[in-house]
């Protein structure tokens, strides 16, 4: 008995990758092509830049300067993913604070039910850098009001928040040289 799958076969032999690019035919991990080329191949500009909401009663197992624990009920959990740069906020005598910044090392993925049964994906994002801030920073009405004018804000505040390379900047109180 054999087994077959149908398949579509693709023809790129008439796709050429413009010099702007920047990469040769050589084949490279896809966490080292640039931006420009994953936007091409993936069509979505991936996220690199986020703020995401760690409170110590939150019931997740989050890590304070280790790991982030999240589920895929979460707004944005897709586009968390290793090697993307976070700032920590979280509540401190219930007023938001920025606590650390970091980078995502890896991410582990588990299976799971909610109370009422149904199926859900945990996922806990371990990082690779971690900078706590001297002291923590008050998350001012000026950024808060920056934080609502990102694209990915919606009705109210997500746990993780795509954010512009800019705004973290502000936050972390440093100029950032993107990467290319």
């Amino acid at each position: 008995m054999h087994h077959q799958k149908r398949v579509e076969w693709l023809d790129t032999s008439e796709r050429q990758i413009p010099q702007e690019y920047g990469i040769s035919w050589t084949a490279q991990p896809i966490q080292e092509l640039p931006d420009k080329l994953k936007e091409l191949l993936f069509g979505k500009k991936q996220q690199k830049y986020f703020i995401i909401t760690q409170n110590p009663d939150s019931g997740y197992d989050d890590v304070e300067g280790e790991q982030y624990q999240y589920d895929n009920h979460k707004p944005n959990f897709r586009s968390f993913v290793e090697g993307s740069n976070f700032i920590v906020q979280s509540k401190i005598n219930e007023v938001n604070h920025f606590v650390g910044y970091g980078k995502v090392g890896t991410i582990v993925q588990s299976k799971d039910t909610t109370k009422e049964g149904k199926s859900i994906t945990k996922f806990v994002a371990k990082y690779s850098d971690y900078t706590p801030f001297e002291e923590p920073k008050i998350r001012t009405d000026e950024i808060h009001q920056k934080m609502k004018d990102q694209k990915s804000y919606g009705g109210r505040a997500p746990s993780i928040l795509p954010i512009d390379q800019s705004l973290f900047a502000e936050i972390i109180g440093e100029d950032l040289i993107e990467n290319v």
